[in-house]
């Protein structure tokens, strides 16, 4: 009873274990990589970006012009590649995705499934996309994981 009032007197608390481990060596790594790849695709595809950033009304109501789906996916996946990083297993998921990448993405490139605005088959950019959307789905899949590992406890718990 006294941690019940407690709690409700103080607000939830927080442990200082909740993000140990959210953060390691390998972040620095893997989120360093990450923004490389970023830094090189604007810097090879610079004149797309510039015509892109010309065409927003900046006098105007800008924020309605801004794709914030893509943002937001943006801002997840930079979350996701960092989250308890390490080297050793997310390489092994990295080049995984990268290879599928490389295959799906000449698959479709070459026969004229879809075609890229840089007319690449294929782009540079997309195989780089499927290595570290790869590292983002593994996450997620883990956190779905200890999500439902915590339901399924919680259900064994309540009836027994």
């Amino acid at each position: 009873m006294e941690n019940i009032d407690y709690a409700q007197e103080n607000g939830p608390q927080v442990k200082a274990d909740t993000f140990k481990g959210f953060w390691t060596r390998d972040s620095y790594i893997l989120l360093g990589g990450f923004f490389l790849v970023i830094m090189l695709v604007v810097y090879f595809w610079w004149p797309l970006a510039a015509s892109m950033l010309r065409r927003i009304h900046w006098d105007g109501q800008w924020w309605l012009q801004m794709d914030w789906l893509l943002i937001g996916i943006f801002a997840f996946t930079s979350l996701a590649i960092i989250a308890r990083a390490n080297l050793k297993t997310d390489a092994l998921i990295i080049f995984v995705g990268l290879c599928g990448g490389l295959v799906i993405e000449a698959w479709g490139t070459q026969t004229n499934l879809w075609t890229y605005y840089s007319h690449q088959t294929p782009p540079l950019f997309a195989v780089l996309a499927h290595g570290m959307a790869s590292v983002a789905f593994w996450r997620a899949g883990m956190v779905l994981k200890m999500i439902s590992k915590k339901i399924a406890d919680y259900r064994i718990n309540l009836y027994n």
